[in-house]
C-alpha cells in the first residue's frame, strides 16, 4: 500500500506541474536494458548472483524549468518514473534445469522461471545545450527509489506443483547519465541506474497449498540503458 502512494503521488505532481507551468515538457523513452555485475552474475551457486539477462527500458519523465542560465542551455528539475524489464538468461536457465534433474533424478519437470521489474522512481536536474543548429548535448542525475517485482518460479513434476512467490524489495539508488538531442524533440540516451539492494521476502509452497520454507533473498541491482527519446 505505501509503495502504491509513493507511486500515485509522483504521478499526481507531475500531472499538476505540467498544468501550473505551461513551459514544462514531458520526455518518453524507449530502449534495451542491460544489467551489470551481481545483477547479471549467471554463477547460480552464488548467493548474490542475478543472472538477468538483457531486455528492455521503458520511461518517461516530466521536466519543469528553472531559472535560465544563458541562451541555448536549460537546467530543469525532473521527475521521472522508468520500468526495466529482465528475464533470467538461457544459460542460467539450462543451468537450473540440470541442477534440478540432478538433485531429484526427474527428467520430466517443467520450470517456468521467474523475471525481474524494476521501477525507478527518480528525482532530480537535467543540463541541456542546444546548439543554433539543433544538434545538442544534456546531463542527467538524481536520487531514485526503486521497486523491484519478481515473478513467480514455478516447477512442475506430474501432478505437483512448487511454487515460489517473491514479495516486492524496495530500495534506494542513483541514475545518472546523457546523451545527445538530435534536434528538438529527439535524442538519444546513456544511462547508469545503481538501484541499491532491494530485500524480498519469499515464501514456497506446492499445488496443495503446503508451505514448504520461506526467506529472504537479497539482491543488487545496476543497470544500463541506451534509450531512444521523444520531448514534448
Amino acid at each position: 500500500m505505501k509503495k502504491t502512494t509513493v507511486l500515485s503521488a509522483i504521478l499526481a505532481t507531475m500531472v499538476f506541474s505540467h498544468s501550473a507551468e505551461a513551459q514544462g515538457k514531458f520526455n518518453f523513452r524507449l530502449g534495451g536494458s542491460f544489467p551489470l555485475g551481481e545483477f547479471a552474475e549467471d554463477n547460480i551457486n552464488n548467493d548474490e548472483a542475478g543472472g538477468a539477462a538483457p531486455g528492455f527500458a521503458a520511461g518517461m519523465t516530466y521536466l519543469l524549468p528553472l531559472p535560465s542560465i544563458e541562451a541555448g542551455k536549460e537546467l530543469d528539475l525532473s521527475l521521472g518514473i522508468d520500468l526495466h524489464y529482465s528475464g533470467l538468461q538461457d544459460d542460467v536457465q539450462d543451468d537450473l534445469r540440470r541442477d534440478y534433474i540432478s538433485s531429484t533424478g526427474l527428467f520430466i519437470v517443467e520450470l517456468d522461471y521467474w523475471q525481474y521489474f524494476n521501477i525507478p522512481l527518480t528525482i532530480g536536474l537535467h543540463y541541456g545545450y542546444q546548439s543554433s543548429k539543433g544538434f545538442g548535448t544534456f546531463l542527467d542525475a538524481g536520487l531514485s527509489f526503486n521497486i523491484l517485482h519478481s515473478s513467480e518460479y514455478k516447477v512442475t513434476t506430474g501432478f505437483f506443483t512448487t511454487t515460489m512467490k517473491f514479495d516486492q524489495g524496495t530500495s534506494l539508488g542513483v541514475k545518472i547519465g546523457g546523451g545527445l538531442s538530435l534536434n528538438e524533440h529527439m535524442s538519444v540516451g546513456l544511462h547508469y541506474y545503481g538501484l541499491g539492494q532491494p530485500s524480498s521476502d519469499y515464501r514456497i509452497t506446492n499445488n496443495i497449498n503446503f508451505d514448504l520454507t520461506e526467506g529472504t533473498v537479497k539482491q543488487r541491482v545496476k543497470i544500463v540503458a541506451l534509450t531512444l527519446g521523444v520531448t514534448f
